[in-house]
């Protein structure tokens, strides 16, 4: 500015001081500035010098408009081939892209060509990183723990190999690391906030407020913090979810058109550990004899501390659905991989809505479940419910499954289940459907894709497919099935939407129907 004010704003002076200003725009995290005066360097005949052209291009990323920063890194790798920094950043650019194979082959050739035992270390942990990023956590957990190893005094290798335990769902074996890393160096910021994404992911809120306070104390102005604010910032804001569904049959056991709407709305968090909410449930099914309508409006309360979560709720429902009901549920998670779960419900929402329609019942539910969670690509569950319904008929349903992740690719998952389920009643003709006994065995593979990312925003869908067994008592096995398609949409980090069609081809009494299925799905932060 002085230089202009001279009247010198064209000498070769001028021109260095704004390439260097270019660059202590980038260094102060300033990228949308540093990129205007980039874009705005007047031509003075000779070629803008590299190490602003590396900043600008670093600012680029920033902003996060990769291609621009791909061409530019590889434009400035054409002379000098053999950069670390560069080599480095294209990496990450080509994350940012979505291309990991690329991404994977940088990184993995550069960690061949270091000869330096620290840069040896850096990069084969930056490639480590890579795989947890592209979702292959067993690898990435295979390639820390070999790296800790080898260097276990390395504090940032000990929060690195936490945060893949805490994407596999090992939150205290993650927490333990975190520790570890603080305690060789307890300013490793890294370290720092995975020890708060271990808390909160326990639930143990309190705590990780008090940390959070701490680090935007300590790092008011690093960008590594501006994460962990944004998800703070959404995690104390409203939330809404709306579950809707409309199903048409050719038959008429069931229903031959049902709609289902399941709405609710949750407040800011109070006092850290609460949430208050609405919730609206509304059904509707054709059956031959009329239409059946099921409308409930209730109120509630949520609770969550560490390694628990409790929701109460009271509701009342309109005219001949009248009655006021109560309900709570609850979930402990035990350790790394038992959660618990229970609940009870006076007013089910689970009565048959055919036995609404004919002879005014409703009933009431509890039931227990347990998950025992090997990782993220493996689970295994049970659950024992028991409904009463007001006609005097006992329903108790036993169901099991078993998950495992199949195929994971960066852009691409096959997932497949086992189910089981099993269940009895005690009254006999009634006007739902009703077997005395009844039992399935389904296999279902669902393929998942990437279709594009952009930072927050993700377009995913996915392709099931469902083949089984059924039985029922008075009738002989037949085999049943099922295939869905679905689009999800994370539009942004606050909201979610997701939709599909579902066809089945279920059995009742011996006979066969065929289902198709419309759903939505929506999840808002605001």
């Amino acid at each position: 500015a002085r230089l202009a004010q001279r009247g010198e704003n064209d000498t070769a002076l001028a021109q260095r001081a704004r390439y260097d200003l270019v660059v202590a725009l980038r260094l102060r995290e300033r990228p949308q500035d540093a990129v205007q005066l980039y874009e705005g360097l007047p031509a003075s005949g000779e070629a803008i010098p590299d190490y602003v052209t590396q900043a600008a291009a670093d600012a680029y990323l920033a902003m996060r408009q990769p291609e621009r920063a791909r061409d530019l890194y590889l434009e400035l790798l054409e002379r000098r081939p053999d950069d670390f920094q560069l080599r480095l950043a294209l990496f990450y650019t080509y994350f940012d892209l979505n291309q990991q194979e690329r991404a994977y082959a940088i990184i993995d050739e550069l960690a061949a060509d270091q000869t330096e035992p620290d840069l040896q270390l850096r990069t084969a942990s930056i490639a480590a990183m890579a795989r947890a990023w592209g979702e292959d956590l067993g690898d990435a957990q295979t390639r820390y723990e070999t790296l800790v190893g080898t260097a276990p005094n390395n504090p940032r290798l000990h929060a690195e190999l936490g945060y893949v335990y805490l994407w596999r769902g090992w939150l205290r074996r993650a927490h333990e690391q975190f520790s570890v890393s603080q305690s060789i160096e307890p300013e490793v910021l890294s370290a720092r906030l995975g020890e708060i994404d271990a808390l909160r992911a326990v639930n143990d809120l309190r705590n990780a407020d008090t940390l959070i306070a701490e680090i935007n104390d300590d790092y008011p102005d690093d960008v590594q913090t501006n994460p962990l604010r944004r998800s703070w910032e959404i995690h104390n804001q409203h939330e809404l979810w709306i579950q809707a569904s409309t199903t048409y049959s050719n038959g008429t056991r069931v229903g031959s058109r049902d709609l289902e709407l399941d709405t609710r709305l949750y407040s800011k968090p109070q006092r850290i550990h609460y949430r208050v909410f609405a919730h609206d449930y509304f059904a509707q099914s054709t059956f031959p004899e009329g239409k059946g309508t099921y409308h409930r409006l209730g109120a509630g309360l949520e609770y969550r501390a560490r390694d628990v979560e409790l929701t109460g709720e009271i509701s009342e429902g309109s005219r001949r659905d009248a009655g006021l009901g109560a309900a709570v549920r609850g979930s402990w998670l035990a350790d790394d991989h038992w959660r618990f779960s229970g609940h009870y419900d006076s007013y089910t929402n689970e009565a048959p809505l055919r036995g609404r329609l004919n002879e005014d019942i409703d009933g009431w539910s509890i039931g227990a479940g347990a998950e025992y969670r090997v990782h993220e690509s493996r689970a295994y569950a049970a659950g024992l419910q028991q409904l009463e319904f007001s006609d005097g008929n006992r329903r108790l349903i036993a169901t099991a499954s078993a998950f495992q992740r199949l195929i994971q690719r960066p852009r691409y998952k096959l997932d497949g289940r086992l189910g089981l389920y099993t269940s009895s009643n005690t009254r006999d003709n009634a006007s739902y459907y009703n077997p005395a006994s009844d039992a399935s065995l389904d296999v279902s593979l669902l393929n998942e894709w990437l279709v594009s990312r952009r930072y927050s925003r993700v377009f995913l869908h996915r392709l099931g497919v469902s083949l089984g067994v059924y039985t029922s008592s008075g009738y002989s096995s037949k085999p049943i099935g099922g295939l869905n398609y679905e689009h999800e949409w994370r539009l942004d980090d606050r909201l979610g939407l997701t939709y599909g069609v579902a066809f089945n081809r279920p059995v009742y009494d011996g006979v066969y129907e065929t289902h198709s299925r419309l759903y939505l799905n929506l999840r808002w932060r605001f």
